[in-house]
């Protein structure tokens, strides 16, 4: 065989691996598109059946199932609509928060100073948010340990420091209902 006819077979060669190659990675691209669409309509079902905001939690999780199940890392520190937890101050006794999507029940652990005076200790569930919005919940101590001051409620915070400003509707473990301002941050009035 001349150099000649070997040269435009190796060109032949490489131009059919080239079109391969693109064909390939097109094939590819395709059907990871139909993988996200598949799992975008998992999610739409999951949500378009929910018949409350209660089932929010159910949707979520769906959603990342199939995030996982696409290979992407969500990366989640989250506790069924929450967008995370963290203990606020520095308890003695750390805090920890879970959520059972089969029951939708969050459980909430920990201890600390109070909620109080100048400082507050506490596991603390929260969702960033701005603007108008309405919560609702149903809460109740598991056991009958534990102080008869220790709480359970929602809250608005400024920030999760020990110090914030901060209103909270809450309910004592000796069954007390109480709501609860404070606008004082380091001993100065703040507005709210």
């Amino acid at each position: 065989m001349d150099s000649q006819r070997q040269e435009k077979l190796m060109e032949e060669n490489a131009s059919l691996k080239k079109q391969l190659a693109d064909q390939s990675t097109e094939l590819e691209h395709r059907t990871r598109q139909i993988e996200i669409e598949a799992a975008l309509e998992n999610v739409r079902l999951r949500a378009g059946a929910m018949r409350s905001s209660s089932e929010l939690g159910g949707a979520s999780a769906v959603l990342f199932q199939q995030l996982n199940e696409l290979g992407i890392n969500a990366i989640r520190t989250a506790v069924g609509i929450f967008d995370d937890h963290v203990d606020v101050g520095n308890p003695k006794i750390k805090g920890d928060a879970t959520y059972d999507d089969k029951t939708q029940t969050y459980n909430l652990a920990g201890g600390g100073y109070n909620i109080w005076f100048n400082r507050d200790e506490f596991q603390y569930v929260y969702n960033k948010i701005k603007g108008d919005f309405t919560v609702t919940a149903h809460f109740e101590f598991v056991g009958d340990k534990g102080n008869g001051h220790r709480k359970i409620g929602w809250m608005m915070r400024e920030t999760a420091d020990e110090d914030a400003v901060h209103s909270s509707a809450v309910v004592h473990g000796d069954g007390l209902i109480e709501y609860i301002k404070f606008i004082f941050n380091h001993g100065k009035l703040k507005r709210w």
